[in-house]
């Protein structure tokens, strides 16, 4: 008997999962930035140079730095390669990803608080071949990296999941 009602309460709390899970992607929109590039930089490289950094930052059209054990990885809008490597040096670059394209998944605030978004986002992505080369989370911002030759099939398929949650509210 206990083993049915504890069976029948984790049923509860998954569909009250799935179904939060529903509200926050019903509630989310699409943005796409194109033509960008992500550097993978020795950490000593960036240390120091912060507010030179800064000055490019301002002006770019995207811009995400994420900090790694030992590394650093910018992705950057393709214009402000050069200024980028004017700062940190050729040498200091361990990978160059290129012809990468973001899609920015704007969320409702509860997404802070929902497990299981990002998982079954990639999840969908990852079941249809799209490779993720970087996935970035910033407060109620997703932001899937991707090669741009896939990222039209990456946003039709996350468009249509969205309207389909809105469909199911």
């Amino acid at each position: 008997m206990a083993l049915i009602r504890f069976s029948e309460n984790v049923q509860k709390r998954e569909e009250l999962l799935e179904n939060k899970i529903k509200d926050v992607l019903a509630n989310t929109v699409i943005s796409v930035q194109t033509d960008l590039v992500v550097l993978t930089v020795r950490k000593e490289a960036l240390l120091g140079k912060f507010e030179a950094l800064l000055k490019t930052i301002e002006s770019a059209r995207f811009f995400q730095l994420s900090q790694g054990t030992r590394t650093f990885t910018l992705v950057i809008a393709r214009e402000n390669y050069e200024d980028i490597i004017s700062i940190i040096g050729r040498d200091s670059i361990i990978d160059i990803i290129d012809h990468q394209t973001a899609i920015i998944l704007i969320s409702p605030h509860e997404i802070i608080e929902t497990p299981g978004i990002i998982a079954y986002i990639t999840s969908i992505l990852s079941s249809q071949g799209i490779n993720m080369t970087q996935i970035i989370s910033c407060y109620e911002d997703t932001i899937l990296i991707l090669n741009r030759y896939e990222a039209l099939k990456a946003y039709q398929i996350l468009e249509e999941l969205i309207l389909k949650m809105r469909e199911k509210k």
